[in-house]
Parts: structure tokens; sequence; C-alpha cells
């Protein structure tokens, strides 16, 4: 008995590895988004060129490009998780799901719960977007299965960026957060559990935004690497 449980322990691997992911990811499915005639195989070719094991589609409002993306990444080696960008009181929200979650999820779930119409998919704002709360948001994310990630938080439309004061602390004290997108290096001491304010550590994952300032506008995959 002792010795079958050894095998089974011995077969799990090493436990956890390295691995290069981009969470924040656009396609044309978002309407402001610059190459409208970008094909998703070539987005794909993108994030093998720098070596991304996993990438996040996250289209603002819609999950229309997350099966194109899925396709194109077939037999590649990089895994699509699907996902949505979420515009709420101001600021961006990412909601990341698992792999295996159906597209149909978040658009025909996530999106109509939270007031998105059809005719408002794929845009930056909805006529929902200022009337949501963030704790709204992330409460309909996680009953959804996702993950709540406060997009580019210390940039424009950012989480840390936009809010302050007891809102900002109450927010990131907010366990139905799970990540945060920086832009800024710095900005990681906030949020590292010392700061005598928030008193939360949170997981801090670097933007693949490139510019000096981080846009809020959509990305597609970086030149350089995206983050790990």
């Amino acid at each position: 008995m002792v010795a079958e449980a050894w095998a089974e322990i011995q077969a799990l691997g090493d436990g956890a590895h390295y691995c290069k992911v981009d969470l924040h990811v656009h396609t044309p499915a978002s309407h402001d988004y610059a190459d409208k005639r970008a094909a998703h195989g070539d987005l794909i070719k993108k994030a093998r060129a720098v070596d991304l094991d996993m990438i996040a589609v996250t289209d603002h409002h819609t999950a229309q490009g997350v099966d194109p993306m899925r396709d194109a990444a077939k037999g590649t080696g990089v895994l699509v998780l699907p996902g949505v960008e979420v515009s709420a009181s101001g600021i961006h929200i990412l909601a990341i799901f698992a792999e295996d979650t159906p597209a149909a999820k978040i658009d025909d779930y996530l999106l109509p719960r939270l007031g998105v119409k059809p005719d408002e998919r794929g845009r930056p704002e909805t006529t929902a977007s200022m009337e949501l709360s963030v704790p709204k948001v992330l409460q309909e994310i996680m009953e959804a299965g996702g993950i709540a990630v406060a997009a580019h938080t210390d940039s424009d439309k950012g989480l840390t960026s936009t809010f302050r004061g007891q809102a900002r602390i109450d927010l990131v004290r907010d366990l139905r957060l799970g990540v945060v997108e920086i832009t800024k290096a710095e900005t990681t001491k906030y949020l590292d559990g010392t700061d005598p304010n928030y008193k939360r550590e949170l997981t801090c994952i670097q933007s693949s935004v490139r510019s000096g300032r981080a846009s809020a506008r959509p990305h597609p995959l970086p030149a350089s690497a995206g983050c790990g």
C-alpha cells in the first residue's frame, strides 16, 4: 500500500513550474482594436514568437474572440484561457476562466447579468458601465466561476489609480479580487502585505503594455515578453 502511494506521488512530477503568460490579450472582437484585418492565427504566431505558454483572451464585453483563438492555437502549444474585460464605475476588470470553460458562459451568462446588451458587445463602455459597482462585478465573476483581475490598476481606468481613500482600501481588501495587473514595478510594494492600510498580499502580474504610459485601449500581443 505504501509502495503504491509513493509511486503515485512520484508520478505527480516536480509540482509548480515557470510559465510565460499574457493574461490581457485583445483581438479584433474588441471594437477599438487597431488592426481589424489581423488574423487569429497571426496573433498566436506572435505569442509563440515571444515564447508565451498561455494567453487569456479578454476582449471588451464579449467572448467572440475566444473560440477563434482556441482554434488557431490547436497544436501550437499555446494554451488559451477564455476571459472578458468589463467596465464598471470608471475602471476595467478582467474575468478569466478555466481552459475548458465555454465562451457561452461569458456571453450568455456573465455579461447579461452585468446588464451588457447584445449590441454593446465589443465596446469599451456600455450603458450599464457607470451604474455597475465594482463589488457587484467581483461577485458576478466569482459566481460564474472566474477569477477577477484589476486591469492596469496603476494607470488609466485602473482600480488603484481611480479610487481614493477608504473606497480604494475596501476594494483592495475585497477577497473576491484575486489578481492585480500592474504597469509599474513599484506598485507591488503597496500590495505585498506590508502596507498598513491595505494589509493584504495580492498576486501581481506585469501588464504587457509597453509604452511609457499604459493605455486602456485594447492592445495586441506585445513585441516583447508578457508576464510570467
